[in-house]
């Protein structure tokens, strides 16, 4: 029996949004407050949560068509539930941490539902969305390395970084990735610099490991380049990815912290460090390898795959590799979201945030989604 797309009354693609464009500005409100101590009220958590709850109402109301559609993204919200619930009576403990994680499972039908069938381009409303994003904050970022303007950096401790309305350097690497890659689809040279050009000044290890395997990756998987430019490419690319590092590493406080802990800890910024930590303290009173942690207070190291065997278990990885599967079987045929699944996947790795922050994985599952936008409209229509 053919699946009606449901009738909703609220128009998702300007819900969708308006939730991202006012997380922007919250973000900087509450990067704002922090930097100066106002004590606001959180207005990003408030909006969080209040998407979360319409998204979670759409899911209810029109539960048969979507399970229909994405099952798969249900049946991982359903276990990791099921995990999170089993860690019996410390479980409340947890809970915003598992909140974080759920958020995207419970945005996911939106997402999905905006791209496959909302009458307009739905990559074309994101692109400008990071294009007035960009154009701001380039703006923000010169005025702040320019004027040295504190509320304009990266870190409130003395280091190199201008992030402007960012606040989060664990959210940085995948707005920088997602706005590349988009601006790379459209040809649009002049904010493909200016992307380069504010991410470089970022100061985030992340956000250039980020640039430095998509970049790669485009160039070795785009069929418009000879190999003679692939490879001149690829030289170039690598030297100045290792060119920046350098020259950041050898800022203040790298510098004396590879003199005292050396090359690896100034690399992974101690996350070798805090893993020895946290292992070491790990026994079977605190710890389940089935469903993680029990009892400890540390659940997050930013290493992707290490924190969600920490606060889910094996079952987390699982049912983390079931998901990323599924989603990869959708926008499979298209190269560049191929390119960026890699690169989110990756880049977190090595700095976490991509499942942890919801604006990560909600920015990055959109703009995959985006990508493949024709396929998907295309494969929708004709069912």
């Amino acid at each position: 029996m053919r699946l009606h797309k449901p009738k909703i009354i609220f128009n998702h693609s300007a819900v969708l949004f308006l939730f991202l464009a006012l997380s922007f500005l919250f973000d900087f409100i509450d990067k704002v407050d922090i930097y100066n101590n106002l004590h606001f009220i959180k207005f990003n958590r408030v909006l969080k949560v209040v998407f979360s709850i319409y998204a979670l109402g759409v899911c209810i109301f029109h539960f048969k068509f979507f399970y229909k559609k994405i099952k798969f993204v249900f049946i991982s919200l359903l276990i990791l539930s099921l995990v999170f619930l089993l860690k019996g009576e410390n479980y409340n403990f947890y809970k915003m941490e598992f909140l974080r994680y759920a958020i995207l499972f419970i945005s996911f039908p939106v997402l999905y539902y905006v791209v496959s069938f909302s009458n307009s381009k739905t990559i074309t409303i994101l692109y400008k969305l990071l294009k007035y994003i960009v154009i701001i904050n380039v703006i923000l970022i010169f005025a702040g390395l320019i004027f040295d303007i504190q509320i304009f950096k990266t870190y409130r401790v003395n280091r190199f970084g201008f992030n402007g309305i960012l606040i989060s350097q664990g959210f940085a690497p995948f707005f920088y990735m997602s706005a590349s890659i988009l601006f790379w689809y459209f040809k649009d040279k002049t904010l493909l610099v200016i992307t380069i050009l504010i991410a470089l000044l970022s100061g985030v290890k992340g956000v250039y490991l980020a640039e430095f395997i998509a970049f790669t990756l485009i160039v070795l998987f785009d069929d418009r380049f000879s190999k003679a430019f692939k490879i001149k490419a690829l030289i170039g690319i690598f030297i100045g990815f290792v060119s920046i590092t350098l020259v950041i590493l050898n800022l203040s406080p790298f510098k004396e912290i590879f003199k005292t802990s050396g090359l690896f800890t100034i690399i992974f910024s101690f996350r070798i460090e805090n893993s020895n930590l946290l292992f070491s303290a790990i026994n079977n009173e605190n710890f389940n390898f089935f469903i993680g942690a029990k009892d400890l207070e540390t659940v997050r190291l930013e290493l992707q795959l290490v924190d969600i065997f920490i606060y889910f278990g094996s079952i987390g990885l699982l049912v983390y590799g079931y998901y990323i599967f599924k989603l990869y079987k959708i926008i499979k045929n298209n190269y560049l979201a191929i390119i960026l699944l890699v690169t989110a996947l990756t880049t977190s790795m090595f700095s976490g945030n991509l499942f942890y922050i919801p604006l990560s994985s909600i920015l990055c599952t959109l703009t995959l989604l985006c990508l493949n936008e024709d396929a998907l409209k295309v494969k929708e229509s004709a069912q």
